[in-house]
């Protein structure tokens, strides 16, 4: 757990990258076809907006 703190810290954008990166592929999961188990439940978009918002929040902290 220090070690991903340790890198998180280096690199500070990288939970709000992680998160924008799961809610695009919530929404391309919505709109193609062959990709509707991506957009199961809202779980990519509701994890992508939850590692996005607390990254913003904890950018300063870590």
């Amino acid at each position: 757990m220090q070690r991903i703190t340790e890198t998180l810290a280096q690199i500070k954008g990288v939970p709000v990258i992680i998160g924008l990166t799961l809610v695009i592929l919530s929404l391309l999961g919505h709109f193609i076809p062959g990709l509707s188990f991506l957009a199961w439940d809202d779980l990519l978009l509701h994890l992508g907006l939850i590692i996005g918002l607390g990254g913003l929040l904890f950018t300063d902290t870590l």
